[in-house]
């Protein structure tokens, strides 16, 4: 059950053991007055009787609770008011609809009913103690765990691979046409492609680079060990979360 604002005092204080209703803070809050009802047919807590379209008779749990507080706090409710959506409450579109939005607009005081305590309620309504809790679990499937490293990265990965091994190809042949008696180097592009996927899959091979070359490769060993130990930690985490 949820009460708004005020409403809150006269269910929680009279369910709490502690409280004789004997506070006169209390009897100031709620002595007298007069609060309009919400509520969901929901059997055996509300058991709502129609006649057409008016409702004749209303019992339950819930409602002999709250006749019970009336006539204890001295206070008169006016018989359960059904939302016209039939909706508990739910914020839709920036707006609450069911009994809450009921609540919000101040067309009733008090919703006396079974009711999911959820973070966007209690923002702009106030909860009570709970006199019945409900055992049922709503059960869904684990979630699969994501792949360490997604396709869209394995395929960067393998461009970048590519492109820098045919620029590095293109720099060694260039700098092969000036320097063709001091030139030490490769100027093809695959000795290049096969050292970057070495370097990153096994380093454990050495190539001749011309001075040149080696900037263009260092920045590429560089992005190289960011990777590695990125997908490095990010395999751990999963091994530990399939453990």
């Amino acid at each position: 059950m949820i009460v708004f604002y005020w409403g809150f005092f006269l269910i929680s204080t009279t369910l709490n053991p502690l409280a004789d209703g004997n506070d006169p803070m209390d009897k100031d809050i709620i002595q007298g007055r007069h609060f309009r009802i919400g509520t969901i047919h929901y059997p055996p807590y509300i058991i709502i009787e129609r006649t057409g379209r008016n409702i004749s008779h209303a019992n339950g749990f819930v409602h002999q609770i709250v006749a019970w507080l009336a006539e204890k706090h001295q206070f008169t409710a006016t018989g359960e008011i059904p939302p016209p959506d039939g909706a508990y409450g739910a914020l839709v579109n920036g707006s609450w609809n069911g009994m809450v939005g009921m609540v919000i607009a101040g067309e009733i005081d008090i919703i006396a009913t079974t009711l999911s305590v959820t973070y966007p309620r209690s923002q702009v309504v106030d909860f009570t103690f709970a006199f019945s809790e409900d055992p049922t679990s709503i059960l869904i499937p684990y979630p699969q765990l994501d792949s360490t490293i997604s396709g869209i990265v394995w395929i960067g990965i393998i461009l970048s691979m590519f492109i820098v091994a045919l620029v590095l190809g293109w720099i060694s042949r260039f700098e092969w046409r000036i320097h063709r008696h001091s030139f030490h180097g490769e100027t093809g592009w695959f000795p290049y492609f096969w050292f970057l996927f070495r370097a990153l899959a096994n380093p454990n091979e050495v190539i001749t680079f011309s001075l040149s070359t080696r900037l263009v490769v260092a920045a590429w060993c560089l992005m190289a060990v960011v990777f590695v130990n990125s997908y490095s930690s990010s395999l751990l985490d999963s091994i530990v979360e399939c453990a």
